[in-house]
């Protein structure tokens, strides 16, 4: 039975910050939570500085194409990025958009086709959702559960992909080849896309439907962009719906991250309520986590070189 998980809008959860792929050799539980403990703040003192940019766009013209760019080998054939865009949207017909009566004539013409929505292959369908008018609109609920509740509601796109029994696969695998670094130099609104992309997997319907296989898939892909924004001087991206889904991701296939967590009460707070108190979380608990988290991602990375 995959254990029940509560999808929330998290700020980022220290235990997981940039998780290393190599096993640190444990100096000590809380030694290694005092390391993690620091990190992330130095992380935040970044982020608050400035240093770290999590916008795209002015909201002006776009310098680069405002549609998704499909990384290479998600689709069997190559077809190209704007092929999965509406044919009414704010960029291609803005004079159409503006004619358009508010925001429920603009959802309207957001649809998707019924012909795509009956013929499109499931990864097909994801790019379309990718490039939805609306798609920022996940995030402007108290949860990303609740965020995304309604985007299905109004969305033919979104309703149609979580109804595929392939979607979590689809979703796994996007964000496996999604490269943060070629994204931004590709598409205008990447950073809004990349935690969109990390929302939809963080939904309970995804989350609940994933094979341990593709958790674990999940899991080391976390790991990897984690490392990368928080190395990158001056990232673009923020991490926090990065860090939600590693430590979601981790919990759904980490039985031993699961058994730490499930032992801490400030950890399941933060499950349930979606609000860091760090100070309820003491340094062996993020020792231990962090730990397990990274002895996860090197094991199964041995195990995949080694087929």
């Amino acid at each position: 039975m995959k254990r029940a998980v509560i999808p929330v809008i998290a700020v980022a959860l220290a235990v997981c910050a940039a998780a290393a792929v190599i096993l640190i050799p444990k100096p000590g539980y809380a030694k290694e939570g005092r390391m993690v403990r620091a990190r992330y703040t130095a992380y935040l003192n970044r982020a608050s500085s400035g240093e770290a940019d999590d916008s795209s766009g002015d909201g002006g013209e776009p310098e680069l194409p405002f549609y998704f760019h499909v990384p290479d080998g998600f689709l069997e054939t190559k077809m190209g990025d704007k092929e999965f865009v509406t044919p009414i949207n704010p960029f291609d017909t803005p004079e159409i958009w503006l004619e358009l009566d508010g925001a429920e004539e603009r959802h309207d013409a957001s649809q998707l086709a019924k012909e795509i929505v009956d013929t499109a292959s499931t990864r097909e369908l994801l790019l379309y959702c990718m490039n939805y008018n609306f798609d920022i609109d996940v995030f402007m609920f108290d949860s990303l559960q609740d965020g995304i509740d309604m985007v299905k509601e109004s969305f033919n796109g979104l309703r149609e992909l979580f109804s595929r029994e392939d979607a979590s696969e689809a979703l796994v695998e996007l964000y496996r080849l999604y490269d943060p670094a070629e994204q931004y130099a590709s598409d205008e609104f990447s950073t809004v896309r990349f935690h969109y992309l990390e929302a939809l997997l963080s939904s309970a319907e995804v989350l609940n439907s994933l094979t341990k296989d593709e958790a674990s898939v999940l899991a080391a892909s976390c790991a990897e962009k984690l490392t990368w924004i928080m190395e990158t001087e001056d990232c673009p991206y923020s991490m926090g719906t990065t860090v939600y889904l590693a430590v979601l991701s981790q919990y759904m296939c980490n039985n031993d991250f699961a058994e730490i967590a499930d032992s801490s009460q400030g950890v399941l707070d933060y499950l349930a309520s979606g609000r860091l108190v760090l100070d309820d979380i003491d340094d062996e608990t993020l020792g231990k986590l962090y730990l397990s988290a990274a002895e996860f991602i090197k094991v199964n990375g041995e195990e995949e070189q080694g087929e």
